[in-house]
């Protein structure tokens, strides 16, 4: 096990079994991909807790532990920025800063884990950015988490990326065979509808889409999981959920049903608590495994859609 795992360290001056001069020596030659806190936030309820990491070189990204029954789980950024550019989400709002690097992720993980003293028990990758569009640095973090002597440790079956539909990189992350659940943020039932909702759309067809989701599950023997944020009067009728059922029909998959969570300035409310529960009764009558989210740090902007890159001038809503 490594010293900051042991000890708690993310500093080489920190080390302090290694001699002075070892430690200068390590601090000058490498560069951590350490986080300094900028922000910490507490929801209302203690269930989710939002930190604003700066990185380097000044980017800033947010990252989300929540509480559940089950344990804690951490919501990583993996670009600052997301150039996908869907309409309901805040992640495209401040533009696009880069990539993070693996280490940049790992680190969300290990920092936050460090800050509240407790143990991380799963990983999703939801927050800012596409993660399939860092593909590379996805895969070394994921490998990384997983590793029990460099790493955490961390079942693959605790791990979650999600993604808006890159076609052409699923396929590629499903040939590494890693046991992780694959989450395809879908949003509509039909091709019209998500082209609408999501740029990405024009660009891989909603078939397409539902037919890599099955290749998926044959290469890896992991079902997929379809994320459908629900916005009122877009696409949470009844008539809605029967299509989605129907295209769904036969596909090893799960649906997490998302009362959507506002973004000022993006003219899209959420689904009434009758439309959402309507909805997930059409899903079940028709044989698909629907169940809702629950949704965590609405009060801090910290729930599903409305993390977003921050700059360092920035003075966002809830920060």
């Amino acid at each position: 096990m490594l010293e900051w795992q042991r000890k708690g360290v993310s500093d080489f001056s920190e080390m302090t079994n290694l001699s002075l001069d070892l430690r200068e020596q390590l601090s000058d030659t490498f560069k951590r991909c350490g986080l300094a806190v900028v922000k910490e936030l507490d929801s209302q309820d203690r269930d989710s807790i939002k930190f604003l990491y700066e990185l380097h070189d000044r980017q800033r990204i947010e990252t989300v532990l929540m509480r559940y029954r089950f344990g804690i789980s951490c919501c990583i950024s993996s670009e600052a920025g997301c150039l996908m550019g869907c309409a309901f989400c805040a992640s495209s709002l401040a533009g696009y800063g880069r990539k993070l690097t693996s280490g940049e992720m790992f680190a969300q993980v290990a920092q936050s884990a460090r800050l509240v003293n407790q143990r991380i028990r799963n990983v999703t990758i939801m927050g800012t950015g596409e993660p399939l569009n860092n593909l590379e640095a996805l895969i070394d973090f994921l490998k990384r988490l997983h590793d029990p002597e460099f790493g955490l440790g961390m079942s693959y079956r605790n791990m979650t990326v999600s993604t808006c539909g890159l076609i052409d990189k699923m396929l590629v992350l499903a040939a590494e065979v890693l046991p992780i659940t694959l989450s395809i943020s879908l949003h509509a039932p039909n091709q019209e509808l998500r082209e609408q909702l999501m740029p990405i759309a024009r660009l891989y067809h909603f078939d397409d889409l539902l037919a890599a989701a099955q290749e998926w599950t044959l290469r890896t023997g992991r079902r997929v999981t379809f994320e459908y944020a629900l916005f009122r009067n877009v696409n949470d009728s009844r008539e809605q959920a029967r299509e989605l059922a129907s295209k769904l029909r036969g596909c090893n998959c799960h649906v997490n049903l998302i009362p959507a969570n506002p973004v000022p300035g993006l003219g899209f409310e959420p689904s009434s608590k009758e439309k959402v529960n309507s909805f997930q009764e059409e899903l079940s009558k028709h044989g698909i495994n629907a169940t809702l989210r629950r949704s965590l740090g609405l009060d801090v902007n910290a729930a599903c859609g409305q993390l977003r890159r921050q700059l360092p001038d920035d003075k966002a809503e809830g920060l």
